[in-house]
């Protein structure tokens, strides 16, 4: 992994967008696996208004989902799929034959998981996959601990994940358990972004500076990743 230092967030989302688009130029059926949030949502709009402008190809875009609430449907406020749908894959008309998409109110959770892999497995590997870094240095709902699943698993979250996220808006509690792809699955994709921004990011990004790699720090495995790019803004990187 090499880290990428920006001025801003604006300069963070304006880089991102440039490597998708990099992307969906360069293969006819590019796979994504992207995040929704704040951090990287000025980046989506960005690259919407390119693919508008400069007619870029998206008709073969793909897309398979990171992870999800366990709970909550894709058509529930709150979940990363209806945040997904609004942020980029609706406008970029992304249909469903071309999603993998996590169902959180399935029946059976494992089963669930094991639907994913296996279409993961199929139509993979994942050309890019764009991430954060949690606030306990967890990526995607893979939490720190004495070991890492290595592929579509239900996760017990944390308590600090589960507070970094906005709660759904219906008439349900907050979720405490998810679905996420696994680090074998981050691993094999082809380039992987890690987006950090703010002030609030600056603790456990200078955790991830240190190089340290260890499971307890789950974001550090990305520095043995060959094709890993962290883009971290100047209020993030503390200087």
């Amino acid at each position: 992994m090499r880290i990428v230092a920006v001025r801003d967030h604006e300069e963070l989302s304006r880089l991102t967008s440039d490597l998708m688009v990099s992307e969906v130029v360069q293969r006819r059926s590019p796979l994504f696996s992207c995040i929704p949030g704040r951090t990287p949502r000025r980046a989506y709009e960005i690259f919407r208004e390119r693919v508008r402008a400069e007619k870029l190809p998206v008709e073969g875009l793909r897309h398979v989902q990171m992870n999800e609430w366990v709970g909550l449907g894709s058509h529930d406020e709150g979940s990363f799929a209806h945040d997904l749908e609004d942020l980029l894959l609706g406008p970029l008309g992304v249909t469903a034959e071309r999603r993998i998409v996590f169902n959180g109110l399935a029946t059976d959770m494992y089963g669930e998981c094991r639907r994913v892999q296996q279409a993961l497995t199929s139509q993979g590997p994942i050309d890019l996959m764009i991430l954060g870094l949690g606030v306990n240095g967890h990526v995607a709902f893979n939490e720190p601990g004495g070991m890492l699943s290595p592929n579509a698993h239900l996760a017990e979250l944390a308590v600090a994940t589960r507070d970094a996220h906005r709660a759904p808006t219906r008439e349900v509690e907050q979720p405490e358990d998810g679905m996420t792809l696994g680090f074998a699955d981050i691993m094999a994709a082809r380039r992987v972004l890690i987006l950090v921004s703010g002030k609030h990011k600056a603790v456990q990004m200078a955790r991830l500076q240190k190089q340290d790699v260890t499971t307890e720090f789950p974001a550090s495995m990305l520095w043995m990743h060959p094709q890993a790019v962290c883009i971290a803004d100047q209020d993030a990187l503390g200087r």
